[in-house]
């Protein structure tokens, strides 16, 4: 059964492979829909003007029905099931295995809860001291097991520091997701009226998965791939374009043959973080921005040999290739001149004594879930009010 794990809307759907009976711990595929979504693209972008922006709100959207999902996440297929307001989500009640050797048990277990989060239990029907809604990719999905993704061990550190409470974080992460799957999210568990929304934003692939988007609401033609065109990728990379290319180089590339776009993907961070900001005001939710960065931008050393390979094949350098920094800067920025609590994981991970990524498939490894949860419990306890002991000050609220 496949699983979107880290699909683009154009061009490039990567997919979890074989849960059940994945050989040798291969992970992903690449789809080229090029064609098929600039096709979508162009003829739309000929059909009239876009939407104006609602009063109140700070980006162009629309609903999307579910054929034309299907057309713009190749992530729909398989494990996923549609869903009108965050796009798809993962099937509920699912319960497989995935096989990687990797891993210290040679592979995990892959349940979801009825809600298709990735959870081995349900909801809690009575809500918690401290409900915790987490949004992501397949970062925070988990090339793991469900207890050792960084929203469950964040669980447990908080649940550790205050046992007189009760707590739970929902870990939503879902494979091909990015920053308007995020925004959806956010809106459709509104009625769990969590605390804290934690939004975290995978800088491989999340900017430009966004931009694209953004072109068919903003009815702007397919974007250009003539200098670089992605069948001529994968025969340059081969494995290289499966692995490295899904998580990092894809989005690099992109943006070095629609250089435009690094502001319009700049543009639409921001609108889509004060919508979610606007939102979460609205419901009284606190946000956590956070930015999980690609391993060229913060371990290139550990992963040197792919990463020379890479840039070999391609003739381009990493001096040419660094749009995802750029715009994350950018974003940072943003944040830090709002106020708003955020987390940029570069520092952290950049200072680790070990890689945090999975050497055959570069999603983050057991230990980087670990160090996230390390990096946000601070963070989240300074956003609460908890001094970290059940002696200690009460919530401030």
């Amino acid at each position: 059964m496949g699983i979107g794990f880290g699909a683009a809307i154009l061009a490039l759907g990567v997919r979890l492979g074989g849960l059940d009976s994945g050989p040798g711990g291969q992970t992903v595929r690449v789809v080229d829909d090029t064609a098929s979504i600039a096709e979508l693209l162009n003829a739309r972008s000929s059909g009239g003007e876009p939407p104006l922006p609602m009063d109140g709100h700070f980006l162009v959207r629309e609903p999307l029905d579910e054929p034309t999902a299907r057309r713009l996440f190749p992530s729909l297929a398989g494990g996923m099931v549609y869903d009108p307001v965050c796009y798809y989500r993962r099937a509920p009640d699912y319960v497989g295995r995935m096989k990687f050797p990797e891993h210290h048990r040679g592979g995990w277990a892959v349940r979801t809860n009825s809600d298709g989060m990735r959870e081995s239990k349900d909801v809690a029907a009575e809500k918690p001291d401290l409900r915790v809604l987490v949004a992501g990719d397949s970062h925070t999905d988990g090339a793991c097991s469900n207890a050792e993704s960084f929203p469950n061990q964040l669980e447990r550190l908080l649940a550790q520091e205050r046992p007189d409470r009760v707590v739970e974080v929902l870990n939503t992460g879902t494979g091909g997701y990015h920053l308007y799957n995020y925004l959806g999210v956010l809106e459709r568990y509104l009625e769990l009226d969590p605390d804290i929304f934690i939004v975290a934003v995978y800088g491989g692939n999340d900017f430009h998965s966004a931009v694209r988007l953004e072109r068919y609401f903003m009815h702007r033609p397919a974007p250009d791939y003539s200098r670089y065109p992605f069948n001529r990728l994968e025969e340059r990379l081969g494995d290289t374009m499966t692995i490295i290319g899904a998580q990092d180089l894809n989005q690099e590339i992109y943006f070095y043959n629609n250089p435009g776009d690094v502001s319009a993907s700049i543009d639409t961070t921001r609108s889509i973080t004060l919508e979610m900001e606007r939102i979460a005001a609205e419901h009284g939710i606190r946000v956590l921005h956070v930015y999980l960065p690609p391993l060229s931008s913060c371990q290139p050393h550990y992963f040197a040999e792919a990463l020379r390979t890479a840039y070999g094949a391609l003739g381009l350098g990493a001096d040419e290739l660094n749009a995802s920094d750029r715009i994350a800067d950018r974003w940072i920025e943003f944040l830090r001149e709002r106020g708003l609590p955020h987390a940029d994981l570069r520092t952290a991970f950049r200072a680790g004594d070990e890689p945090y990524y999975w050497r055959t498939e570069h999603h983050l490894n057991v230990a980087g879930h670990r160090k996230v949860a390390e990096e946000l419990l601070p963070l989240v306890r300074d956003m609460i009010g908890w001094t970290g002991s059940r002696d200690g000050d009460e919530e401030d609220r």
